[in-house]
């Protein structure tokens, strides 16, 4: 039996030497009815993409969008020193214990 390899090159070799002469090649029918199963099989695979694919421009809009808010928001909490509750935050740091068993607001 010979290999993929060797099968490759004769195919090359007889397509490189009918090109030459000018000569039409001609090939086993079973041999043409396994490439056109391929390509159908191919073509069929090609349909079935994933979201990403089809989707992936407007994917990656989204995501490029969502990170912008979420900077220009986190820019602006941080400089505009919104924090209502800053307060219990640095009471549980400081004392987690006493602040868990005893209220926030007394």
């Amino acid at each position: 039996m010979r290999s993929r390899k060797e099968i490759i090159d004769g195919i090359e070799k007889e397509l490189a030497s009918s090109w030459k002469s000018g000569k039409t090649v001609s090939v086993d029918p079973q041999w043409k009815n396994r490439i056109m199963r391929e390509i159908r099989i191919s073509a069929d695979e090609a349909g079935q993409r994933s979201l990403f694919e089809t989707h992936g421009r407007l994917i990656w809009r989204f995501s490029m969008i969502a990170t912008g808010l979420t900077l220009f928001f986190l820019i602006y909490v941080l400089s505009s020193d919104v924090m209502p509750y800053r307060d219990l935050a640095l009471l549980f740091l400081e004392d987690p214990a006493g602040f868990i068993l005893s209220p926030p607001f007394v």
